[in-house]
């Protein structure tokens, strides 16, 4: 089934390249991977595509597409310098225009069930955190998005993109959800290892999250550690007595830990709109582990929406962005973790970090995740409410 791991491994580059190993089917418990060595890796030697029945119906997708000659894009992972790469790149390829128009996952998905109520639909693709591209799905706003001819070869594969065996998502990126700290406030030696430390009077008033409700990481770590036992619910209503300093964004949250508005945020990742400009300014932050386990999901969701109004061009960037041109861009600004074996990571020194019990989530974890992010069940906790 293309929603599960390819060949049971995923390669994840968190460092400089991490394998983790990941089974068909989620135990209650599962063991940690094996660890890769830390080398960057070489491009593989690819033999010239075969022609199949598909290329000629791509061609036909691509013509089509010059017709369009436009599309627009809900999204939250391209903008600012990224964003200008992405639409310049692009239309230099294949003389086709795209819009990008940035905003968090929960307020694009809003949008577009307002605009298929009213039957004017806009974007034709959206680009957000996993759970929200399948909140879309599942309130009926994506398609499939048929053949992606630059995630056909497994060869150059660290993980199957695809992230439903009904061919509506993909996946741009693999995300670790794990906690940060910053170096000038936490001597060395004195940083948590255990979820448990956060617990402690020394943490309390100390400890910045974003807001649940419109940052999905946390819901990630969230779920990963209860259903897999690492931690129960007793743990995370303790935790809300930690008097816990809520960001509005995961940016916000990341701007005020780099600035020392407190020692340790919650989680975050390595991505734009994360930690990853702060750490490419050389902020003093660093990503660190824990032993209970860190959570690592796919995210980075891709979607054609239902009655897109330019599907063709659609097809068209979504099959770009999954090429070695367009997550090279979209990895070297982000700093996560792409498909590709052909693309190396470009994470800094103070984002990388091998988890040594890592947690993978299934699309099947997904779906209870998209639950607990519409339900506001760890915001609640974590208010006391």
């Amino acid at each position: 089934m293309r929603q599960r791991i390819s060949g049971g491994l995923i390669a994840v580059f968190i460092s400089v390249t991490l394998l983790v190993a990941c089974a068909p089917k989620a135990a209650p418990v599962p063991s940690p991977g094996p660890v890769a060595p830390q080398v960057t890796p070489a491009k593989p030697a690819l033999a010239a595509p075969t022609m199949i029945p598909e290329d000629a119906a791509w061609t036909k997708v691509v013509e089509a597409a010059k017709k369009e000659g436009k599309l627009i894009v809900y999204t939250t992972h391209f903008f600012g310098d990224v964003g200008i790469q992405i639409t310049k790149t692009f239309a230099e390829r294949t003389g086709i225009r795209v819009d990008l128009i940035s905003a968090p996952g929960g307020t694009s998905v809003e949008r577009i069930k307002t605009e298929h109520r009213v039957g004017s639909p806009v974007a034709s693709v959206l680009t957000a955190a996993g759970t929200f591209v399948l909140i879309a799905k599942q309130d009926g706003l994506t398609q499939r998005v048929g053949d992606v001819p630059e995630v056909r070869d497994e060869r150059i594969r660290m993980y199957d993109p695809w992230l439903d065996k009904d061919g509506h998502m993909l996946s741009l990126q693999l995300v670790p959800v794990n906690p940060w700290i910053n170096t000038k406030l936490v001597q060395p030696g004195t940083e948590p290892t255990s979820w448990l430390d956060l617990l402690k009077p020394k943490w309390k008033g100390k400890i910045g999250i974003p807001e649940p409700d419109s940052a999905p990481s946390a819901n990630y770590m969230f779920y990963g550690l209860t259903t897999r036992g690492r931690l129960d619910l007793s743990y995370f209503t303790e935790l809300s007595k930690q008097d816990l300093i809520f960001q509005i964004t995961t940016q916000f949250n990341s701007a005020a830990l780099s600035r020392g508005d407190f020692p340790l945020s919650f989680v975050g990742g390595t991505s734009t709109n994360s930690m990853g400009p702060f750490l490419h300014e050389g902020a003093p932050i660093k990503a660190i582990d824990m032993a209970e386990g860190i959570v690592i999901y796919r995210t980075g969701g891709v979607a054609l929406l239902q009655s897109a109004p330019h599907s063709n061009a659609g097809r068209v960037f979504i099959n770009w962005l999954f090429s070695q041109e367009g997550q090279t861009i979209f990895h070297k600004a982000t700093l996560n973790v792409g498909f590709r074996k052909d693309v190396p990571s470009f994470v800094p020194p103070g984002g990388q970090f091998t988890p040594s019990n890592p947690i993978m989530m299934t699309l099947e974890d997904e779906l209870e995740i998209a639950k607990i992010q519409r339900n506001r069940t760890l915001s609640k906790i974590l208010r006391g409410g």
